[in-house]
């Protein structure tokens, strides 16, 4: 499973607006966070110092305004992805078996199940996932980079503890993958046997032979339960350890800084934006593991569409 398969714009060049768009979004709201660590980082500093607020206030005010507006158009354009490119790809597989031969197409049961659920699946994977991993490609090295101009001890400490996200989340990402893929083929198995059975009811019925398909159906259920079951403790499992390495490297920052300010050694300012600023470089790598096991299932459904649809039929 790729975290990115760039087979889905060039077969649907329909979806690439949506889908920058929502990447220069999710990039704008990294760049508002940047700047509200620095405006709360003001407010704080003008009332200990008992300095005007209504200029570090107006700011903060004015980047909550873009942060809310940001937040509404990452809606609107994230819906309006979602149904382009699981419509496109609806209009791909359909156009692709009818141009096939009877022989060449999928199995009626497999047909159904990718065009119906697997194309719906893919929208959680474009309209959250992707957005999610163009931020995590650019604003860690915002925020290192905006906090080495800060404090450079606490942009060091970000540095070296940065690398650990990304690892773990590639490790437990590996293991939800199987796992997503093991749930989807259970998911297609039964909805095959269903409609293999719903098909030859009557001629089962005929014989007598009905009521003794509920004991099949119950096993494959089974199976697709606990695959599920296995890919949500896989879920949980993999948010707490990404929150536990964000949560000791942002308290290394901070205890950093406030042994520094009581010796004196920084400013309360830089060091108040430093500790703002921590939390913003671990952010969006914490999402991305988020939001993969929310679109794990998209992401295998859209493999198995653009392998559909491949020239080669396979």
């Amino acid at each position: 499973m790729k975290p990115f398969d760039a087979r889905l714009l060039r077969l649907l060049p329909g979806a690439r607006r949506p889908v920058l768009a929502l990447g220069a979004i999710g990039v704008a709201q990294g760049v508002a966070a940047i700047v509200q660590a620095f405006a709360v980082a003001a407010v704080v500093v003008a009332v200990a110092r008992h300095t005007a607020l209504w200029g570090p206030l107006g700011l903060l005010a004015a980047v909550l305004v873009v942060r809310a507006l940001l937040t509404g158009a990452t809606e609107l354009v994230s819906s309006w992805a979602g149904t382009e490119v699981s419509a496109g790809l609806r209009t791909l597989l359909l156009r692709t078996w009818l141009a096939r031969s009877a022989d060449q197409r999928p199995e009626p049961a497999a047909a159904q199940t990718l065009a119906t659920q697997g194309a719906t699946s893919v929208e959680t994977y474009v309209a959250r996932y992707l957005p999610a991993l163009v931020a995590a490609a650019v604003l860690p090295v915002l925020a290192v980079v905006t906090l080495a101009f800060v404090d450079l001890w606490s942009a060091l400490i970000v540095v070296l503890t940065l690398p650990l996200l990304p690892v773990f989340a590639a490790l437990i990402g590996k293991a939800t993958a199987d796992a997503s893929e093991r749930r989807w083929r259970a998911m297609a198995a039964l909805a095959g046997h269903f409609l293999d059975m719903m098909r030859g009811l009557p001629t089962l019925s005929a014989y007598g032979r009905a009521s003794r398909q509920s004991a099949t159906i119950r096993e494959v259920s089974q199976r697709h339960r606990t695959a599920t079951v296995a890919t949500l403790k896989l879920a949980f499992l993999s948010s707490a350890a990404l929150e536990l390495l964000a949560t000791i490297s942002v308290a290394l920052v901070a205890v950093s800084v406030g042994i520094r300010l009581t010796w004196g050694s920084i400013e309360l300012g830089p060091g108040l934006a430093a500790i703002l600023l921590a939390p913003e470089a671990y952010w969006p790598i914490r999402r991305v593991g988020q939001e993969f096991h929310a679109a794990a299932d998209g992401a295998q459904a859209l493999e198995d569409i653009l392998t559909a649809t491949s020239p080669t039929p396979t």
